[in-house]
């Protein structure tokens, strides 16, 4: 590899693993406390009605998810072709190999899930 391609695919790798932990972190606002449990007429508490909170998640669901995909697929893009030409150096710099690959694994599959694939935008 070249500097400036080693540079690059240092950064990008340093951005999706940022990008990780950023994640990680949100997810910790998608938990769910335990408050305590419902009242029964008597007021005592009733063992069989636990009661939760959790604070919204979304924004921060909405912030990842828009990250992932402003900047880290094209990341992990650039991360696959330099691992596909260090496995296989003959494939040249656009890496995939002979099959001329460098998808990553779920691409395909989230062109269909999110109707790119159908509306001819892949």
């Amino acid at each position: 590899l070249v500097d400036g391609e080693s540079q690059g695919a240092q950064e990008a790798l340093g951005r999706v693993l940022t990008w990780i932990d950023a994640t990680l972190k949100a997810a910790q606002f998608a938990r769910w406390a335990h408050l305590g449990f419902a009242r029964r007429a008597d007021g005592t508490p009733d063992s069989s009605k636990p009661l939760y909170s959790m604070q919204n998640p979304n924004e921060e669901i909405d912030r990842v998810l828009s990250e992932y995909k402003r900047t880290i697929t094209a990341d992990l893009h650039t991360v696959v072709k330099i691992v596909e030409h260090m496995r296989d150096p003959e494939s040249g710099p656009e890496g995939g190999g002979p099959e001329g690959g460098g998808q990553l694994p779920d691409e395909a599959n989230a062109r269909k899930s999110d109707g790119r694939e159908e509306e001819g935008l892949n």
